[in-house]
């Protein structure tokens, strides 16, 4: 896997990254776009070829569809493997929206410490019966979340086509504390019952979700035990106030996980959306 610093972009507003046409590549790509642009000045749009080591020859090209494409703007703290799955905007909310939630939230999280890390949580939604595999109806979503849910299923926004019919029942915001040793472990969200698009934003401080892919033949319990290596790995950064959508390859064939000297900086807390399939 070739890793590539996206900050490498050139500042030229008339350059555009072009990745090579699927067929000839053997990796895919990791999208970012800028979720703050202005209609009076659509993005200039990049892909990048995650293939070489280096970054990719220099081509103009007319703007075709923003969500094929990388924004400068949105890439200058990524350096990311270009594994199919993972789209990425930043400046999602602005900071007083994000604080905004915290304060509706903040007194009713949990500590929780198990299989799934150390950190605080608060949940709601569908109740999901893991050993019995299947889910069930449970508690609405908090009215608090009703701008975010609003935004996100914006039919002009340039994730909307990702989440057309995406409608979200269940999620949890966590809050790490890095002095606490709160970590996120390695793990799959459910492929079966959690929904193919997992959406989550950072509504505090900033860190390094890691993605690894194991032997097909590994378990849950080996993967946790380090009984059994990855065979690949790759990590993204993940900004402040950014929308991070989860899908496809990276979705079901890479575990995710925050190692505690991967939160870069005190706290960080962020909301998971997803789409339950109840029975």
């Amino acid at each position: 896997m070739s890793f590539i610093d996206l900050t490498e972009l050139s500042e030229d507003e008339d350059t555009h990254y072009v990745k090579r046409p699927k067929h000839e590549s053997s990796v895919d790509f990791i999208e970012i776009l800028d979720a703050d642009n202005s209609q009076d000045s659509p993005p200039k749009a990049i892909e990048i070829d995650c293939t070489n080591d280096t970054v990719p020859v220099k081509k103009k090209l007319p703007l075709r569809n923003g969500l094929s494409l990388l924004m400068k703007q949105a890439a200058q703290t990524s350096k990311t493997g270009g594994v199919e799955g993972i789209v990425q905007f930043d400046n999602f909310i602005t900071a007083d929206m994000a604080q905004g939630l915290i304060k509706s939230f903040e007194s009713t999280f949990k500590y929780h410490s198990g299989k799934s890390g150390n950190y605080e949580a608060v949940r709601w939604g569908a109740l999901v019966d893991y050993a019995g595999r299947k889910a069930t109806e449970g508690s609405n979503t908090p009215e608090f979340l009703n701008p975010i849910i609003k935004k996100l299923r914006d039919p002009a926004a340039p994730w909307a086509s990702y989440l057309r019919d995406w409608v979200p029942n269940e999620g949890n915001i966590c809050n790490f504390i890095k002095s606490r040793g709160d970590n996120l472990r390695d793990h799959f969200d459910d492929r079966l019952l959690s929904g193919p698009i997992i959406v989550s934003i950072g509504l505090l401080g900033t860190a390094t979700l890691t993605f690894k892919s194991f032997p097909k033949s590994a378990t849950q319990p080996q993967i946790d035990a380090g009984l059994v290596s990855p065979v690949n790995s790759f990590s993204n950064h993940l900004p402040e106030f950014s929308l991070q959508l989860l899908f496809g390859k990276a979705r079901y064939e890479y575990t995710h996980g925050i190692a505690n000297n991967n939160l870069h900086t005190e706290r960080r807390m962020s909301l998971v959306l997803r789409q339950v399939k109840v029975s």
